[in-house]
């Protein structure tokens, strides 16, 4: 049985009448180490339109410096990442 918050994104991705069959969700953690505070700014960006990333870069890369200084470590700055794997059977 999947878990509460599970149940949840099945009910949000409305799967009823698929067809699908024995429907699973499955939480993953991903440990992920940032070598750079750019590297922080790229990863929040992903996605955006270019001038977007411009003004960004211009008016928090300092900031994001400062704050990536005060917590990385030798491997970089420890992010964590959560991803949902749905599987299920084609009837």
């Amino acid at each position: 049985m999947p878990q509460p918050e599970a149940n949840d994104l099945l009910s949000d991705l409305n799967l009823h009448g698929s067809g699908l069959t024995d429907i699973h969700v499955e939480l993953l953690e991903e440990i992920e180490y940032l070598a750079t505070p750019e590297d922080v700014l790229i990863k929040k960006c992903y996605g955006q339109n270019s001038k977007l990333k411009e003004i960004v870069w211009q008016e928090c890369l300092q900031d994001v410096e400062v704050i990536f200084n005060k917590h990385a470590t030798t491997q970089g700055l420890k992010i964590l990442n959560y991803y949902h794997l749905l599987t299920a059977k084609a009837s």
